[in-house]
């Protein structure tokens, strides 16, 4: 991956655990991602009757392209990549929208999904800079822990479960909030065929994503009921 174009900042740690924490959070959401696109698989066959429905069906096709393009695991992948860049420098949150924003929104599907000619677009810009801002932040914070596992940095990161939900669920927060402006503002590049249908799997995504984040957290902290 490129390396942005501000200077030679500081590391936030030592190089030695930057390495060993951003192979632990690297696939850790690399796991947590391939679990989402499996679920949006099945979101997305249920609609079409299965997988001969799914590939016979053009409308189908509509959907595929929008949701489980190869290239969309592949984008993803590059935005956690620059999560753990950033997040390893001692930098500003103008320096990292200046140094990180123009490499991630070419990976970010929030910003690759929607009309960028819009004119509710420069809005919901500032809003994917804030998301962006927010989740490079927390990175550091984990980059910075100590433990051997991804469970570890958490615990070892917050004070206590209430304090992790609180600050890690800022990011699903920013998320939904980011999906129904777009939504709310026509703001998706989507065929009219298939509006409702992908609406309903964005937010069935979202809520996904909040109940593996509720289970990973009880989990962590071992309160799991």
């Amino acid at each position: 991956m490129e390396k942005c174009e501000i200077g030679e900042a500081e590391l936030v740690a030592d190089h030695d655990l930057i390495k060993k924490n951003t192979k632990i959070l690297r696939d850790y959401w690399i796991v947590e991602l391939d679990n989402e696109l499996k679920q949006i698989q099945k979101q997305v066959k249920h609609f079409y009757k299965g997988i001969v429905g799914f590939f016979v069906n053009p409308i189908a096709g509509l959907v595929y392209d929008f949701f489980l393009t190869p290239d969309i695991r592949e984008k993803t992948i590059n935005t956690i990549d620059v999560y753990l860049e950033a997040a390893s420098r001692k930098i500003t949150p103008a320096q990292i929208i200046e140094g990180y924003f123009d490499k991630f929104k070419e990976n970010d599907l929030s910003y690759i999904r929607c009309k960028h000619y819009h004119e509710k677009f420069p809005e919901l810009l500032e809003r994917i800079k804030r998301s962006l801002v927010t989740r490079v932040i927390s990175t550091r914070q984990l980059l910075c822990s100590n433990g051997e596992c991804y469970e570890d940095l958490i615990r070892n990161t917050y004070e206590n479960e209430d304090v992790a939900r609180v600050e890690l669920k800022k990011q699903l927060d920013y998320l939904e909030e980011n999906l129904e402006f777009a939504i709310k503002h026509d703001l998706l590049k989507l065929n009219s065929l298939i509006k409702r249908q992908s609406i309903q799997i964005l937010r069935s995504e979202l809520e996904f994503k909040r109940k593996e984040f509720e289970k990973d957290i009880q989990k962590t902290f071992n309160t799991k009921k």
